[in-house]
């Protein structure tokens, strides 16, 4: 009823015309006393922080929120459900309601029969007046404790608005470069720089740079660079243009001498495939590299592999954090697979100045050509396509947007000019597709899109022989929010931790400069949950029960798991985490749902079950009386103290041989 309210008085903002979907997850119509947001979500939660907004376009106060999706179910089900949060809310089954009431307390049903097939779930959701705002639904079975309702089990019934992919396009097309927006201050992507050109004549050769802006999407068919050049001069003016580039920045990069055998199995190590072809390819989704020989300068390649957001922070290249040796390992493999012969270019560098700066080459790029005067962005949709919408290059720059590109950023104008504070609840859907995280990643029970894509090399030279059968299996996507404390999480994004979490893993996990802190931030909030969050254990729980839980006495946890400085015992095919990290990556309830039943969440784990998921009853009946909570939440005051090593002297083991995790 409110929604077709709000359709009548007030402003949709963007109507439902997005490309025809069935994605895994659900919808969330955001609606204030004039406009309404349509979105895609994962799963029934969403945080927003006080003076926040849940969505752009939608005011930070007055506002509800409505999940909808259908719950798919392929047996008859015997679940109760569950709400947390705050505010109050109602939940409804196939349009019946089975929970009702303020979020003050606990609100959870008796057990429920779903019978097998689609079940169609609404959320109803009244914040709070003040301070966070916060939901959660979670389900709790037979044989599974409470948890989220999987994302592979929702379907979005409900269209969403186009305005997501409009925010994502007038990000990635720099569009509030040339048009200030008063939502800039509230949306973090919304303005991303592109790369700094004050030192491209060390990096870039001329010809390529001729070629590039003659026509970018003949390099890059998914390129954000317009093409600026068109008419009988445009190759001199190119050329002009390359010229005036390359005048920036003097003398040449030193360059390390590379190997590109080494450079071959650290890509395939690096897992560079999932992202990248070599050259141009039908049947994937790949960013080519054919022409980096052509482009880069001696020594650019690896110079920019090593800290690819030096000059672009909101680069999408990930920050492996390379050494010297191993980015002139890689520059040469490239070289070497995909040849080519850099070439210097032939034009006038004071008319390419003159030419940069009416084209506004300032105002995207770091450069000597000066950033001009920002013409505002329009607050509501255009009756036509024109200016930069119009794909035009003779008059304007030509973006080469398709009909449904054009229309979703049009819808998005009026959003961004309602927007009056700050916003982050969507920003992970649009950074993990802009980051192709599900590239290496399995999410919501897709494996990765890059699964089964290796270069041709030598199984030995990539195993390790300290662990040559351990299994290499990145972990997946599905709960990171929910998982993971923020300030770790962070650090993981950023690049910045001190300890790699996964030592023996081929792969490497990458910082993304300045899209680590928002996607952050969004990654959490995606799942409802608290941006701050302590590993503890409850009062009564022993951690010197704990300790022998997880040595020989007990599971035998150390067998897998190094503790501090002291390795696994005798790991074979899986590795575990060091317990010394524990308590500073995980939040609390993800532990023990993990404990749990860890197959549950991933069901390719080595991590045996502990604990049966019908009785709660542990493997081990004669400790604490077999109740597995109260042995995991020993494990865990173990943990949150700090999980103290010393088991080596204990048992007297040798490591020598074992797998060192340092």
């Amino acid at each position: 009823m409110l929604s077709a309210i709000l359709l009548a008085i007030g402003l949709n903002l963007g109507s439902n015309t997005a490309e025809p979907k069935t994605p895994s997850g659900v919808t969330v119509s955001f609606a204030d006393e004039t406009n309404q947001r349509i979105m895609p979500t994962r799963l029934f939660a969403a945080r927003v922080e006080a003076g926040e907004s849940p969505a752009v376009g939608i005011a930070p106060t007055g506002w509800s929120g409505m999940f909808s999706g259908t719950l798919n179910l392929p047996i008859r089900t015997r679940a109760e459900l569950a709400l947390r949060g705050s505010g109050s809310a109602v939940l409804s089954i196939d349009g019946e309601v089975v929970l009702e009431g303020a979020l003050d307390t606990d609100l959870q049903t008796k057990q429920l029969r779903l019978n097998k097939g689609e079940r169609s779930v609404t959320l109803e959701w009244t914040p709070p007046r003040e301070g966070p705002a916060w939901i959660r639904l979670l389900w709790d079975g037979r044989d599974f404790t409470l948890e989220p309702i999987p994302t592979q089990q929702l379907t979005a019934t409900e269209t969403h608005d186009n305005i997501e992919h409009g925010l994502d396009l007038i990000a990635e097309h720099r569009c509030t470069a040339c048009h200030a927006s008063q939502a800039s201050t509230f949306v973090s992507d919304l303005d991303r720089p592109a790369g700094s050109l004050r030192d491209a004549g060390q990096r870039l050769h001329g010809r390529w740079v001729q070629e590039w802006l003659l026509d970018p999407s003949a390099h890059r068919a998914d390129t954000a660079m317009p093409a600026l050049l068109s008419g009988p001069n445009a190759e001199q003016d190119a050329a002009d243009l390359a010229a005036w580039v390359v005048s920036m920045g003097s003398g040449t990069l030193q360059a390390t001498p590379g190997r590109p055998e080494d450079g071959k199995v650290l890509a395939a190590k690096l897992q560079c495939l999932n992202c990248h072809v070599l050259e141009p390819e039908d049947d994937y989704d790949g960013i080519s590299l054919a022409g980096v020989s052509q482009k880069y300068q001696p020594g650019a390649m690896a110079d920019f592999l090593r800290a690819p957001h030096a000059r672009s922070p909101w680069s999408k290249m990930p920050d492996f954090r390379l050494s010297e040796q191993e980015a002139a390992d890689l520059e040469a493999f490239l070289r070497e697979a995909v040849p080519g012969q850099g070439a210097g270019v032939t034009g006038d560098v004071v008319r390419g100045e003159e030419l940069a700066t009416a084209l506004r080459c300032g105002n995207c790029h770091q450069s000597d050509a000066p950033p001009m005067p920002s013409v505002p962005l329009p607050t509501g949709t255009q009756e036509s396509m024109e200016g930069c919408l119009a794909n035009d290059a003779s008059s304007t720059p030509d973006f080469r947007l398709s009909d449904v590109e054009q229309t979703a950023i049009n819808q998005t104008f009026a959003a961004l000019a309602s927007t009056t504070a700050p916003t982050n609840f969507g920003l992970a859907a649009r950074a993990i597709n802009s980051l192709r995280c599900t590239s290496c990643h399995a999410r919501d029970g897709q494996a990765s899109l890059g699964e089964g894509r290796t270069l041709d090399v030598d199984p030995a030279l990539l195993a390790d022989p300290h662990a040559p059968e351990v299994d290499q299996t990145l972990p997946h996507l599905d709960g990171t929010g929910e998982k993971l404390r923020t300030e770790h999480l962070l650090k993981t994004l950023a690049g910045t931790r001190t300890e790699e979490v996964r030592p023996w893993m081929h792969a490497r996990m990458p910082g993304f400069g300045a899209w680590a802190a928002p996607l952050t931030t969004s990654l959490v909030a995606e799942h409802g949950m608290p941006q701050d969050e302590t590993f503890v254990a409850t009062e009564k729980a022993d951690a010197a029960v704990g300790r022998m839980l997880v040595g020989l006495e007990g599971y035998g946890c150390i067998t897998c798991h190094g503790v501090g400085d002291e390795p696994p015992m005798a790991a074979f095919e899986a590795v575990g985490v060091n317990f010394a990290q524990s308590a500073e990556r995980l939040r609390p309830g993800w532990y023990h749902r993990w404990m749990d039943d860890p197959l549950r969440i991933t069901p390719s784990t080595r991590m045996p079950r502990y604990a049966d998921p019908v009785t709660g009853k542990a493997v081990r009946p004669d400790i604490l009386d077999g109740n597995a909570t109260a042995q995991f939440d020993a494990i865990a005051a173990w943990l949150a103290n700090g999980a103290q090593p010393g088991f080596a002297d204990e048992y007297d083991f040798d490591d020598e041989d074992e797998y060192d995790d340092e």
